[in-house]
C-alpha cells in the first residue's frame, strides 16, 4: 500500500503535458532548475516563410544544392535561417526544431495536394495558412517576401498546368503509309506459278507449296467461295485488296501480322470445308484394307502403330483411341493367328505401353531366333508412325519449328490443318507411291484370315454393362500374352526362311 500511495503522489506531482508539443516532456523528477528550462515557442507565419526561403535558397545553390548528407544540408538551412535580419531579437531555432517544422509543413501539404510532385510541395505554403487559421500575411511579414512568394506560387501552378496538359494530351501523329503494290504482287505471283507458261515449272511449285498445283487451286477455289476472308474486296477508295491466291500463299508461308491473320482464317476454312472428308473415321472398307496390309506384313489383325509422341502414355485413360470400341461404334473385326481366333484389332507400340490385348510391343532382350525375328519385324513395321510424323515435319515448317502462336486452340487447329493437307496430298499423289499388292485378297474372303464383319450394326445403343465388359476385354493381359505368342509363331512361319527379312 505504501508503494502504491507513493506512486500516486508521483503522478499527481507531474505538470500537464502538451501532446501537440514538439519538445520531449520531462517529469518533475527529471526537470533541472527552473531558470534552465526553455519554454516552447510556436512558429509564426514570418518564421515559417523564412524557413521555406532558407530551404529554397540552400536547395537551389548551384554549387552545393542538396547533393550532400542530410545533416550537413540541414545545418546550412538552420544557419541561413538564424542569420535572417528579420529575426533579430528572437531566440535562434535549433536543427531539430527546423526539421520538425518542415515535416509538419509537408504533412499538411500532402493531405490536399497528392497530385503535386513531392519535390514541389514547398510552394504550397498557402495550404498551411488555411489549415492553421493564421492571420493575414501582409500584417505580419515583410511585403517583399509576401510578393515574392505569391509570384513563385503563380509561376509554379502555371508551369504545372502546362506540364499536365502537354503530358495528357495525345499528340496526333500522321499515320505512315506504305505502298504495298498489291496488284503488282498478284500479277507477279500469277506469272511465277499459275499462268499457262509459268516462270517456275510444276516440280518447283511442288517444292515451294508442298503440294501439286491442282490441290492448291482446289483449296483456293473452295475458300474463296465459302469463306468471306478469302474473297477479294475493294477498300474505301475502290482499290482491290489482296487476292485469294495471295492470302492462301501467305497462310502457307508463316510470317507476321497479315500472314498470321491469313493463317487463322485459312485453318478455320480448311477444317470446315475439308475436315469431314479428310479427318473422318475409317470406313469398313478402309479397315479391311488396313487388315490386309497388316496380314501381308506378318501381323493379322493389326490396323496401325502408335507412338508415345502422338498419344502420350500419361493420358492414356483419357485418350479417345478406344472410345469407338467401348461405345460400340467400331466395326467388328475377326482374325485368326496360329489357329486361335481373336475379335479385337491391335496396334504395334513400344515398350512403354501397358500389356493390353490391343497393344503388341517388341521384345527388348529377345532369346532365341524366333524372338529375335519377331523383334526385328515388329520394330521395322512400327517405324511407319515415326516416318509419318517425319513426313509432316519435312512438309510443313510449322510442325517442325517452335510454335509462333500462344493459343492452344490455334496450335491444335494448325496441326489438324496440316494433317488434312497431308491427306489431300497423299490422295492426289497416291499413284506415285509404293503400294502393297492386296490383289491376292480381292478374289474372295477365303484367302484372308482377317475380316471386317460388314453385317455388324454400329447403331445399337450401348449400356454401362457392355462398356465395362469391353473395357475388361481391352485390358486383358492373358489375351495379350497369348496373342503375342501366336504372332511370334506366325512371323517365324512366314519369314523364318527368308534371308532378306
Amino acid at each position: 500500500m505504501a508503494s502504491s500511495s507513493s506512486f500516486a503522489n508521483l503522478l499527481a506531482s507531474q505538470g500537464s503535458v502538451d501532446l501537440d508539443s514538439l519538445e520531449t516532456p520531462l517529469f518533475s523528477s527529471q526537470c533541472p532548475e527552473e531558470s534552465s528550462v526553455k519554454k516552447r515557442k510556436k512558429w509564426s507565419v514570418k518564421e515559417t516563410i523564412i524557413l521555406i526561403g532558407a530551404w529554397l535558397n540552400t536547395n537551389k545553390d548551384s554549387i552545393v544544392s542538396n547533393e550532400q548528407k542530410g545533416g550537413a544540408f540541414w545545418k546550412r538551412i538552420v544557419k541561413y535561417y538564424n542569420s535572417s535580419p528579420l529575426l533579430v531579437g528572437t531566440v535562434p531555432r535549433e536543427l531539430g526544431q527546423c526539421k520538425q517544422r518542415w515535416a509538419r509543413i509537408n504533412d499538411l501539404v500532402s493531405e490536399v495536394q497528392d497530385h503535386v510532385p513531392d519535390e514541389d510541395k514547398r510552394w504550397c505554403l498557402f495550404l498551411v495558412q488555411s489549415r492553421e487559421g493564421l492571420p493575414n500575411m501582409a500584417d505580419e511579414v515583410d511585403r517583399r517576401l509576401n510578393t515574392a512568394l505569391d509570384e513563385a506560387i503563380d509561376e509554379y501552378f502555371e508551369d504545372t498546368y502546362k506540364n499536365i496538359v502537354e503530358n495528357r494530351t495525345k499528340k496526333q501523329s500522321k499515320r505512315a503509309y506504305v505502298e504495298r503494290n498489291r496488284e503488282e504482287g498478284h500479277n507477279r505471283l500469277w506469272n511465277d506459278y499459275f499462268c499457262e507458261d509459268p516462270t517456275f515449272p510444276a516440280h518447283l511449285f511442288r517444292r515451294g507449296f508442298r503440294m501439286n498445283k491442282a490441290v492448291f487451286m482446289r483449296i483456293v477455289d473452295r475458300l474463296s467461295k465459302n469463306v468471306s476472308f478469302f474473297q477479294q474486296r475493294r477498300d474505301a477508295v475502290g482499290r482491290l485488296g489482296l487476292s485469294p491466291l495471295q492470302k492462301c500463299t501467305a497462310a502457307l508461308r508463316l510470317g507476321e501480322s497479315t500472314t498470321l491473320s491469313c493463317l487463322s482464317s485459312f485453318t478455320e476454312g480448311v477444317i470446315q470445308l475439308f475436315g469431314d472428308e479428310y479427318l473422318r473415321r475409317p470406313t469398313p472398307e478402309d479397315l479391311q484394307r488396313l487388315l490386309d496390309i497388316g496380314e501381308i506384313r506378318g501381323f493379322p489383325g493389326m490396323i496401325g502403330s502408335i507412338d508415345c509422341t502422338l498419344n502420350n502414355i500419361n493420358v492414356l485413360d483419357q485418350s479417345p483411341v478406344f472410345d469407338d470400341i467401348l461405345q460400340g461404334r467400331a466395326p467388328r473385326v475377326q482374325y485368326v493367328v496360329n489357329g486361335h481366333q481373336y475379335d479385337l484389332a491391335y496396334y504395334l507400340t513400344d515398350g512403354i505401353y501397358p500389356k493390353w490385348s490391343t497393344f503388341i510391343q517388341s521384345i527388348s532382350l529377345p532369346q532365341g531366333p524366333k524372338a529375335e525375328l519377331f523383334a526385328k519385324v515388329q520394330e521395322a513395321t512400327r517405324k511407319d508412325v515415326e516416318r509419318a510424323f517425319g513426313v509432316l515435319q519435312a512438309r510443313f515448317a510449322t510442325v517442325k519449328n517452335p510454335a509462333i502462336l500462344w493459343d492452344k486452340r490455334q496450335i491444335g487447329m494448325v496441326m489438324r490443318t496440316c494433317i488434312i493437307l497431308h491427306n489431300m496430298i497423299v490422295e492426289n499423289e497416291r499413284n506415285g507411291y509404293t503400294q502393297y499388292d492386296t490383289s491376292e485378297f480381292e478374289e474372295g474372303d477365303s484367302s484372308r484370315s482377317s475380316q471386317v464383319d460388314m453385317s455388324y450394326s454400329t447403331d445399337m445403343p450401348s449400356n454401362l454393362g457392355n462398356m465395362l465388359g469391353v473395357r475388361s476385354h481391352v485390358r486383358d493381359r492373358r489375351i495379350h500374352e497369348q496373342l503375342k505368342y501366336d504372332l511370334i509363331e506366325n512371323i517365324w512361319n512366314k519369314f523364318g526362311n527368308d534371308e532378306d527379312v
